[in-house]
């Protein structure tokens, strides 16, 4: 090599001793270890060190080479450092070189392609087994899972028929620290709270008595906690596992907001967080958006009014407005004072109260039917606001078939009937 030296009068050249030996030593051993077939050419295409061993691609004579038709003098020439070429036997092999910095040598490797397509063989069988492993893997933790939600969904199922069936005594044993067992013994201490409640109402306030076991039987209207653990079956048989904690725990809730005294006063935002817990259900039963709006005036958030007052109302709303989920759309609650009273009333945009029906919507008519069905009318919540009021508030409704539907129910502003005070 002659190289200039700056500063340097004239050039002076270099002897460089290279081992060859041992530099052809190291390729032979990465061709053995990674099974590259390694070698250094110089830009005549003579070698160097390397491809020694005439096996493979290679035509070896007179230290150069050849693959197939294509000479060292060709491969060097060509601009591309990737080639793809063809033995005389017609075997494809790759070819990749690197043109070393200071001894214009060239550094080639030479694979075998049938090899490279043998090893993506191989991890194309890995890759399927994998697969399959994986696949069996899911459906079998699936398998748990569903097993582990869906047996105590149907021994509580099985329950509410019982109930539905008028056996009150129906106990629930799930032992269990999670939701599931939550909600057994939530369901088997408002079993206990209605049994409590009955036996109380043959003693006395009969009337009224009825009016607030009416309330808690709705609480665990077995038609609604039936449909609700059908939910839970479907969301989970779906896949949307997520959705399952927000069910259990909105039904949760509910169950034991009723737990306590249903003549027990309670503020209006206890009973829009009931109603809020009782909408959440309705969206993932029906797979529908009833959003619901709060307008309400400053200073009525804590209002005091009778437990289970809104969630019949938005009930209503759902079941007749709606049909029944069959339609969806906004569910407005407001809240305001007008001429001595406090009017809270429930909005909807659905299907609306033909004339002719809306005059014998509060009228009560105890009947086996709505017994059976224990969910409250809105006739109960009419007569217990002027059982305790008096005659002239209660429930006034307003509905334009097709448009909008407006249930009030009315409360005065001052004191109320039987209280201290607000």
């Amino acid at each position: 090599m002659v190289r200039y030296l700056n500063g340097a009068p004239f050039p002076i050249a270099i002897a460089v001793d290279l081992d060859l030996n041992a530099i052809e030593e190291t390729l032979f051993k990465i061709n053995r270890q990674e099974q590259m077939n390694l070698a250094l050419i110089t830009a005549s295409g003579k070698i160097i060190a390397g491809f020694s061993e005439n096996k493979g691609p290679l035509n070896i004579q007179d230290h150069t080479f050849s693959i197939g038709e294509t000479s060292a003098e060709q491969i060097l020439d060509t601009a591309e450092s990737s080639l793809q070429l063809h033995t005389r036997e017609g075997t494809p092999v790759s070819l990749l070189k690197k043109p070393t910095e200071k001894f214009n040598w060239t550094i080639l490797s030479i694979n075998d392609e049938s090899r490279l397509k043998a090893a993506l063989s191989r991890l194309e069988t890995y890759y399927i087994e994998l697969l399959a492993a994986g696949f069996l893997l899911s459906l079998f933790v699936s398998f748990v899972i569903a097993k582990y939600i869906r047996t105590p969904l149907y021994a509580l199922k099985t329950k509410m028929k019982r109930v539905e069936q008028g056996l009150l005594t129906t106990t629930i044993s799930i032992n269990r620290n999670d939701e599931f067992g939550d909600l057994s013994r939530a369901f088997d201490r408002m079993l206990q709270q209605i049994v409590e409640l009955i036996r109380g109402a043959e003693l006395h306030h009969e009337l009224e008595r009825k009016l607030e076991i009416q309330v808690l039987q709705s609480q665990i209207n077995p038609h609604f906690l039936y449909n609700t653990l059908g939910s839970i079956s479907n969301v989970i048989r779906l896949g949307q596992i997520e959705k399952v904690d927000v069910v259990i725990e909105s039904l949760i809730s509910i169950l034991e907001y009723g737990i306590a005294d249903a003549s027990e006063k309670v503020s209006l935002r206890q009973e829009l967080q009931n109603v809020s817990d009782y909408i959440a259900i309705q969206n993932i039963r029906y797979n529908r958006n009833f959003q619901l709006i709060e307008d309400i005036e400053a200073g009525l958030i804590d209002f005091p009014v009778f437990r289970m007052l809104l969630q019949p109302l938005v009930e209503n709303s759902i079941f007749h407005g709606y049909n029944g989920g069959g339609l969806e759309g906004p569910i407005t609650i407001h809240a305001y004072r007008e001429r001595g009273r406090v009017i809270i009333e429930v909005v909807d945009q659905g299907e609306g109260i033909p004339s002719d029906k809306l005059q014998h919507v509060l009228i009560s008519e105890p009947s086996d039917v709505e017994v059976k069905r224990k969910r409250i009318g809105l006739n109960n919540i009419h007569d217990r606001i002027r059982l305790h009021y008096g005659e002239q508030f209660g429930l006034q409704i307003i509905s334009i078939p097709k448009e909008i539907t407006r249930v009030q129910a009315l409360f005065p502003a001052g004191l109320f009937k039987g209280d201290a005070s607000l």
